[in-house]
């Protein structure tokens, strides 16, 4: 009999103690501010293991007027301090300890190779003395904040934190959200093995290049035979595997060794310590440990083995399971606590240390009702929207987990990181084409994928066979990691692969649903990996008109062209146009020949050439010029004027100041005819400035 684990990591994110700009009805509005101490509200767990085998660290709760509960660490903020002074000065007040100064883990492979980017995010993780946060301010703190209604505590030590975040909000200081997860030829069966392309969720159903009816048309044998036809793996030739990291909980490694028990052999690695991996909340190279205590809602041990089984178990090794992105991906195991801080730091991590994909099967609710969430510099949404920046700017994927609540998601209840821009957001669907019941939904979506899969054995199911053996995962837990396992077969044939690329096909490349719910479509696999293939230009043939012919305005006249694609397809089209009299007067053509768009700069002291092409159709003249900048990751970005010529040279350090860390510069040209006519072009720059 099947073992059904439903299992999503859907974060109840803790969001609190700032208040958010954009509310717009206030469900209390009349009721003033007060609170009370409840020791009967229901916490996720009572305490989070401790760090590098520290004291375990206390939980706590609040429940709003709206009646949704946040949990948190009792005794932990994060912090984005001003300066060093800023950071000391805290510290003093509150007698704190730094337990994370926010240097990343290094795997000893590259860490030699990343010295550029040896260098603190900016963000601390830091244990405080309650006894030192008074509540006398708490009130006024929060009514002068626009807070109204009733707002319970799960303990007076809760109240003092919430106490000390309030009042330092204004120095970069946030709780830290406790985040609850709820849960929704291959393995011996006995007289034979599982074959992997019987399973519905990994096949087109019928032939794929029959007519008509297709199934499910998920295609993911499809793609892998697509690989093989483009060589990859590479047999006799250079390729880049690219490596996937699994951010999650409980993972079946021997905590000695750091080899998967029960000597599964789903995981690819080299040598003899096992798979890559990182533990986030010990520090070290090995995450062999079941799932933090109160990780999930319900019993999950594995639950990051489970999402590794998805995307990246390997295949036709007569073992396990077979991840869709199994043939080529080489796996990254980051094990996480579930609090915001240890997400954060873990998809740092996993950039820095050259992961390529990253899966992410939690999901933290917020909306304009919570309080960290939407309101910036310092709130739990910019955190998380630093790193996954990080990522995409370094060439990572990041895919996440739209979450388990049946909740429509929108500009005002979002998912953390899921709804983040550079984030591929994921939907669970059932074998029907509808989606499952439990899964969010909403504009924020990108993609939707199949849930109830096989995955890989643990610990629990070594003893079985068959399907028995490695069924079944569920939840949008299960869908992230298969979308993720797709985007590494896209990343093995094209590594310069970027998001919003990625994004995009996958949405271009999706099959319709029946269901509503179900709007970006639900993935075909293998449309998706060919449309990432690098394709060469085909060859036009005769064009039609010839190149410099002089045609009469306003008369018709028509285009011709065929075309021969390197692979031996032709086609040919054509096209009639007319021309009308343009406008009386046009706008300036504007184009940024230098810097090109997306140049990292490598100095940010020396003079940039700021270089454009202009033209203006009527020849115009004069033309106003003005160039603007702006550092658009910052927490309050200024446009600043830096010049009024088509051509200039330009200092950054002269207009901006850069204190280390990642910066994404936009420059654009105005350009103003007589007429006051405006034409512009924008492109963005990166600067990535190290502490030292």
């Amino acid at each position: 009999m099947k073992k059904l684990i439903n299992c999503v990591v859907m974060v109840r994110l803790l969001i609190i103690f700032v208040a958010c700009s954009n509310q717009t009805t206030d469900p209390t509005a009349g009721e003033p501010f007060s609170y009370t101490i409840d020791e009967t509200i229901e916490l996720p767990t009572a305490e989070l293991p401790g760090l590098n085998g520290g004291a375990a660290r206390p939980v706590a709760a609040f429940k709003g007027p709206t009646g949704e509960t946040r949990a948190f660490v009792e005794n932990e903020v994060m912090m984005q301090p001003k300066s060093e002074a800023n950071l000391q000065a805290f510290l003093k007040r509150y007698n704190g300890k730094i337990l994370r100064d926010g240097m990343p883990f290094l795997l000893p492979e590259v860490a030699a190779e990343l010295t550029e980017l040896l260098k603190r995010s900016g963000w601390y993780l830091i244990q405080v003395d309650l006894n030192r946060s008074v509540l006398d301010d708490l009130t006024s703190n929060l009514q002068t904040a626009g807070f109204k209604g009733d707002y319970r505590f799960s303990s007076e030590a809760a109240a003092h934190l919430a106490s000390l975040a309030v009042r330092e909000a204004n120095n970069g200081v946030v709780a830290n959200a406790v985040w609850t997860a709820s849960a929704v030829p291959e393995h011996p069966n006995g007289t034979g093995n599982l074959n992997a392309e019987d399973w519905w969720w990994m096949s087109e159903d019928d032939g794929p290049y029959t007519d008509g009816e297709q199934g499910l048309s998920v295609g993911v044998i499809h793609a892998w035979d697509y690989l093989e036809y483009k060589n990859i793996p590479a047999e006799n030739d250079t390729w880049i595997p690219p490596v996937l990291a699994i951010i999650d909980g409980g993972f079946a490694i021997d905590e000695v060794t750091g080899l998967p028990l029960n000597d599964n052999q789903d995981y690819f690695y080299f040598g003899d310590h096992g798979p890559m991996q990182i533990d986030l909340i010990e520090f070290d190279d090995n995450v062999g440990n079941p799932s933090p205590e109160g990780f999930c809602a319900v019993d999950c041990p594995w639950h990051g083995s489970q999402a590794f089984g998805v995307a990246a178990a390997r295949p036709k090794n007569f073992y396990g399971g077979a991840g869709t992105g199994g043939p080529v991906a080489i796996p990254m195991l980051i094990r996480v606590e579930n609090t915001a801080y240890s997400v954060a730091d873990a998809i740092r991590t996993a950039v820095l240390n050259k992961a390529r994909i990253i899966s992410i099967s939690i999901a933290g609710d917020c909306n304009v009702w919570d309080w960290i969430c939407t309101l910036p510099p310092n709130d739990i949404k910019t955190v998380l929207e630093s790193s996954v920046a990080l990522a995409d700017s370094l060439g990572a994927i990041v895919v996440a987990a739209a979450g388990n609540e049946s909740t429509r998601l929108t500009d005002d209840e979002f998912r953390l990181p899921c709804s983040l821009k550079f984030v591929i957001c994921v939907g669970a669907m059932e074998r029907n084409k509808m989606a499952a019941v439990y899964s969010n939904y909403g504009t924020p979506l990108d993609i939707w994928a199949p849930v109830e899969i096989y995955s890989t054995v643990i610990p629990d199911t070594a003893d079985k066979t068959g399907a028995d053996a490695i069924c079944c995962f569920n939840g949008t837990s299960a869908a992230t990691p298969f979308i993720a396992g797709v985007v590494a077969l896209m990343k093995a044939l094209n590594p310069q692969l970027r998001w919003e690329d990625a994004e995009q096909i996958l949405k271009t490349t999706a099959n319709s649903s029946p269901d509503p719910k179900i709007t970006a479509g639900y993935i075909d696999a293998y449309l998706a990996v060919k449309q990432a293939s690098p394709n060469e230009a085909p060859v036009f043939l005769n064009p039609k008109p010839e190149d410099n012919i002089e045609l009469q305005l306003k008369a018709p006249f028509r285009f011709d062209a065929h075309a021969t694609d390197p692979e031996g397809a032709s086609d040919s089209t054509s096209v009639t146009i007319t021309v009308l009299e343009p406008p009386e007067n046009l706008a300036p053509d504007v184009i940024i020949t230098n810097p090109e768009n997306g140049l990292r700069l490598t100095s940010i002291s020396e003079a940039l050439a700021l270089n454009a092409n202009v033209n203006d159709p009527e020849n115009d003249t004069p033309l106003n010029y003005e160039w603007r900048a702006s550092i658009i990751n910052a927490p309050f970005p200024e446009t600043v004027v830096i010049g009024s010529s088509q051509n200039l040279e330009w200092i950054p350090q002269d207009t901006f100041t850069f204190d280390g860390g990642f910066y994404l510069i936009r420059l654009s040209l105005i350009v103003t005819d007589v007429q006051g006519n405006i034409g512009s072009d924008v492109i963005q720059l990166e600067v990535l400035i190290s502490d030292g």
